[in-house]
């Protein structure tokens, strides 16, 4: 009985520190995000405009990137880049909400150039998300410059994945080898500092995987309290972008302990839960900005209205197959195309080839193994959920988060023999 008595007082003391690191972190980012959007824009609207001036911002949606002609690195999003700094230099009253564009054009980046360049501007709402990436983007461009910013992007998700990658490795060499392709080859995370609305969430969303993996490793008490933490703040952060992928990550990357013991045949089942409790935390990230905007904002018919009229027009689907040929449209194009994602899958094969050697279809039927590959299904659900909404199916780095999860549980499958001996 006193040993139940001690492991209940533990739980609710895990419980409550959770709680408290999940509202302290969460409060202190929105804390952030107003201080921000108080701060004058007029250094970051003249980095801006010089950045169109160089070339370093194009007017064009899309431009791809190539190291030698013809091997495709990615496609950078340009367009998104620009939405998120339309939304940096709105009024300070609304938080990131009201993008600035010139009078002329629609919502492009020509459009931007005008604005930021001396020409009549217009703004439009967008009151869905808190924009945390124009909030960030708004304290860096203030001291630098956007090519300098590209520069720094991309060496802090390096940095980031170089992290996420060694933490795998030091548990697991053969995983931590797979990890490197998968992320590094088959994903576009390494060159999203070309577009730096993704370049700005996706560091925060690594940043939020790398907190999960090293409370899980450490048992901190406060572990699945981060888990929510870093979807709140990547829901603060992201206009929708990836959010699973990240889920996903975190999920698996929670269970990597697990990889150096024998535990309970339901030990495995944590990694759903992280990436439920990760969803969790993304919801209620979504929710504050409503509530916010429902009491000190404009009002709820504002929200009504932003959220109904992004399920119409040019993002509905017209039939059922539609989503899926874009989707498959765009595996061909990366995955399957001549490029470094190309080469990054065909090693991600051969690391699950050598698994494969090393026994790991004899542990796949396993209860435990079956449910280390559960988090998968969020990703899977997240494709479903929008397969009428195509524009935003945005699946690089979600496609990746899912191999990523397929290699963990390849590798638990193979070590699970050993563990149990």
């Amino acid at each position: 009985m006193k040993g139940k008595k001690w492991i209940e007082r533990v739980r609710v003391k895990s419980i409550l520190i959770s709680l408290i690191v999940f509202v302290l972190g969460s409060g202190a980012f929105l804390g952030f995000i107003f201080v921000s959007a108080s701060m004058d824009s007029d250094r970051a609207r003249q980095h801006v405009a010089e950045a169109f001036a160089d070339s370093t911002l194009v007017p064009g949606a899309y431009r791809e990137i190539e190291l030698i002609p013809g091997f495709i690195v990615m496609e950078s999003d340009n367009f998104s880049t620009c939405v998120m700094l339309s939304q940096m230099l709105a009024p300070s009253t609304t938080v990131f909400a009201e993008g600035e564009w010139g009078v002329t054009g629609g919502v492009d980046c020509a459009s931007l150039e005008e604005a930021v360049t001396g020409g009549a501007t217009q703004q439009t709402s967008w009151y869905r998300y808190w924009h945390g990436a124009s909030a960030i983007s708004k304290v860096v461009l203030t001291v630098m410059s956007v090519q300098a910013f590209q520069v720094v992007l991309t060496v802090v998700l390096a940095a980031l994945l170089i992290a996420v990658i060694a933490s795998v490795y030091r548990v697991s060499a053969p995983l931590g080898v797979g990890v490197a392709f998968v992320l590094i080859g088959t994903s576009d995370l390494a060159w999203q500092g070309l577009s730096l609305v993704h370049g700005v969430s996706s560091s925060v969303g690594l940043l939020g995987v790398l907190m999960v993996l090293f409370a899980f490793k450490k048992n901190w008490a406060a572990r699945w309290g981060i888990a929510a933490l870093a979807g709140f703040i990547y829901a603060s952060t992201a206009q929708m972008l990836t959010p699973i992928a990240f889920a996903i990550l975190s999920a698996v990357f929670a269970m990597l302990p697990l990889l150096l013991n024998s535990a309970s045949a339901w030990s495995a089942a944590r990694g759903l839960g992280v990436g439920v409790l990760w969803i969790i935390g993304y919801g209620a990230g979504l929710a504050s900005r409503y509530l916010w905007v429902a009491t000190m904002g404009p009002g709820l018919e504002q929200i009504r209205g932003e959220l109904t009229g992004s399920a119409q027009g040019i993002y509905m689907t017209t039939s059922a197959i539609q989503p899926f040929h874009q989707l498959v449209g765009l595996v061909m194009k990366t995955w399957l195309g001549v490029g470094w994602m190309q080469v990054g899958l065909m090693m991600t094969f051969g690391v699950m080839g050598w698994f494969v050697a090393k026994g790991t279809l004899g542990g796949l039927l396993n209860r435990q193994v079956a449910l280390s590959l559960t988090p998968i299904l969020l990703g899977v659900g997240w494709l479903i959920l929008w397969a009428g909404h195509t524009n935003h199916t945005f699946v690089h780095v979600l496609l990746s988060a899912m191999v990523v999860n397929l290699l963990f549980t390849l590798d638990y499958a193979r070590r699970l023999p050993s563990m149990s001996e």
